[in-house]
């Protein structure tokens, strides 16, 4: 009787420490097979301390990365498709030329970060911190930005048609040449940044402040600026053309060239005072 207990007493405890052994490990186990191979598919990462990784070329597809610490790592041209970034410091980490569609950056620090070349799209970075962050020529389409923090970022040429802005921060931030067609701006902050020449073409910026940016040569046609701020801009030789700019603020910008064929101007504060000569 006294041996059927201790046999079972020892069959228990040496279960109870196989599966904790086996759960604390399997993480450290993903830690070691990426370290041997730097290819990890479906690898659980989240929560470990990387900061300075230096494994360029990765493949980290499908993967739990919640809450890692990869912090002045270099990655780059790395793949880390579907996988979960959320809450992770990836703050000053190189990622440029990477394949990074439909990864989850929610709430992540990515400030000073390196997605130059990148491919992101439907990728998500809502609430994420991404001052000034490198995103020149990055492929942004479709992707979800919602609240995101993008003050003194470099996104000169990158491709945010169909993204989601609303309530972004783009404050001193520089989109010369961006397409930002179809995207939602509404509620954004873009005070100051330079958006020269960029293409906004039927793009929500309904209450957006643009106050003090510079938007020569830009093409807003078909834009929906209802209510939208843009005080002591630079509006030359830009096409508003059918434009919705109702209850807009337009006091000191300058308007050398501009277009305005076929906008709706109602109860718009234009730089000789308000003017409602196309109400509809």
């Amino acid at each position: 009787m006294l041996l059927k207990m201790n046999l079972k007493n020892f069959l228990f405890i040496f279960l109870y420490f196989f599966i904790l052994q086996n759960g604390l490990s399997a993480n450290q186990k993903d830690v070691n097979f990426l370290e041997l191979t730097k290819n990890c598919n479906q690898c659980n990462l989240k929560t470990k301390n990387l900061s300075g990784l230096n494994y360029p070329y990765l493949v980290l597809d499908n993967s739990d990365l919640n809450g890692v610490n990869i912090k002045n790592g270099n990655l780059f041209s790395s793949s880390l498709r579907n996988s979960d970034l959320s809450n992770s410091d990836l703050s000053i980490i190189n990622l440029s030329s990477s394949y990074l569609s439909k990864t989850n950056f929610y709430k992540a620090n990515l400030e000073g970060a390196n997605l130059s070349y990148s491919t992101c799209v439907d990728t998500n970075f809502q609430n994420a911190n991404m001052i000034n962050t490198r995103l020149d020529e990055t492929n942004l389409y479709n992707s979800n930005l919602y609240k995101a923090n993008l003050s003194n970022s470099n996104l000169t040429f990158a491709n945010l048609s169909n993204a989601n802005l609303k309530y972004s921060k783009l404050i001193n931030s520089n989109l010369e040449e961006a397409n930002l067609s179809d995207a939602n701006l509404s509620y954004a902050n873009l005070n100051g940044s330079n958006l020269q020449a960029a293409t906004l073409s039927k793009t929500n910026l309904k209450r957006a402040n643009l106050s003090f940016s510079d938007l020569s040569f830009v093409d807003l046609s078909g834009a929906n600026l209802e209510k939208v701020d843009l005080r002591n801009t630079n509006l030359n030789e830009a096409n508003l053309s059918f434009s919705n700019l109702t209850n807009a603020n337009l006091e000191g910008t300058s308007l050398i060239k501009t277009n305005f064929r076929g906008a709706i101007i109602c109860k718009t504060k234009m730089p000789w005072g308000l003017d409602n000569s196309n109400c509809k």
